[in-house]
């Protein structure tokens, strides 16, 4: 008698001839979510070997950065592990995952529960990052590193501290990296600070500070800085400068910066300064809304000076 036994299929990997070639696959992981690179890890051996590899989940992070506008160098890859880097990349992702699992439709609003907040959210640090007055601080996105301004009676002040790779323990001391003495010429009646990232993962730096009125004048003065945080030893290297005087409704009520131009919004008018051109040109409140930094770029075309 004779017995006829089954023979398993032979095993096939994502890099075999039956499957597509693996730098193809490299290319798909673009197109995908974090979530769905390791769902897709999970389906077959060889998708898990090509999909865990340190090179796969550098390219998913360097990727995300680039999606939501973070500081690369708030994640230095070199350093990260696998876990690390798979652990960074999905945070977003959890994120919104937490928000729509707290979602309702608009009409069952009224019977919807406030979100709870984690345990998690207590501090896991406490330290004084600056001594005297802190006039403003920017939490600089990728959650790494911080600029605060702070002042005294006759200068100011513009630090940038390193808070610790994001997804590793808590850094016990901050550490500050830069720092650049200004000039204020009076005490300090306001501050106010943006920043945003550009090519090179430069930081572009703006700082506004009024001093006390005399005569009735209030005096602003904006600066603009560049600072590189990966570099060797970052400094705060001044771009551009601005002074301006008002007789009256000079106060400050916000100011954000996108590309060359940056936004300052006072309480009578409000303007814009190109700081690269060195050209301003003035507004009625009228014309700014929250979101006149959405179209800022193409909205106004300053004249060449």
């Amino acid at each position: 008698m004779v017995v006829s036994q089954a023979t398993a299929p032979p095993k096939t990997s994502c890099t075999s001839d039956s499957f597509l070639p693996s730098d193809v696959w490299i290319e798909i992981v673009d197109f995908l979510l974090p979530g769905e690179i390791m769902s897709l890890s999970q389906v077959a051996r060889g998708f898990h070997e090509l999909l865990t590899q340190k090179d796969v989940w550098t390219r998913v992070l360097r990727s995300l950065c680039h999606q939501h506008s973070l500081l690369q160098s708030s994640y230095p890859t070199d350093g990260m592990d696998v876990l690390h880097l798979q652990r960074v990349a999905l945070a977003p992702e959890l994120w919104l995952g937490r928000l729509r699992k707290q979602s309702r439709p608009p009409h069952e609003l009224k019977d919807m529960d406030v979100m709870s907040a984690p345990a998690t959210l207590a501090p896991t640090t406490i330290a004084q990052l600056v001594d005297g007055d802190r006039d403003g601080v920017y939490l600089v996105p990728g959650g790494r590193f911080l600029i605060a301004a702070r002042s005294d009676d006759v200068f100011g002040f513009l630090e940038l501290w390193d808070l610790g790779v994001p997804g590793k323990e808590v850094m016990v001391e901050p550490k500050r990296v830069a720092e650049v003495k200004m000039d204020m010429y009076g005490g300090i009646y306001d501050c106010e600070l943006c920043a945003c990232i550009v090519p090179g993962d430069t930081l572009r730096v703006i700082v506004a500070y009024q001093v006390f009125p005399i005569a009735d004048e209030l005096n602003t003065s904006i600066r603009a800085f560049a600072v590189s945080p990966a570099a060797k030893d970052p400094m705060f290297m001044e771009i551009a400068s601005q002074r301006l005087t008002f007789n009256r409704g000079g106060s400050m009520r916000r100011m954000s910066i996108q590309g060359d131009r940056v936004l300052v919004c006072m309480v009578q008018l409000s303007w814009i300064w190109d700081l690269v051109k060195g050209t301003c040109v003035a507004l009625h409140p009228s014309y700014t809304s929250s979101s006149l930094r959405h179209i800022l770029p193409k909205l106004y075309c300053l004249p060449d000076s």
